[in-house]
């Protein structure tokens, strides 16, 4: 079984919110022991820019194991 990165869910949230794909992104790649960002917009809306919701309760972060 795979470790677990210590990853502060809440403040990768806060961090995150309101910023583009590409930034969060940048962000998440650049936390210690992040080998790979996957991430889905729900639901998902063609044409329209990706960006993350203003409001923290509308993002969800799941830490996975490789």
């Amino acid at each position: 079984a795979g470790l677990l990165p210590k990853i502060d869910k809440q403040d990768v949230i806060n961090t995150i919110k309101d910023k583009s794909l590409g930034e969060a992104t940048e962000i998440l790649t650049s936390l210690p022991q992040v080998e790979q960002v996957d991430v889905t917009f729900s639901p998902s809306v063609p044409l329209l820019p990706l960006v993350f919701p203003r409001l923290p309760q509308q993002i969800s972060v799941d830490v996975k194991a490789q």
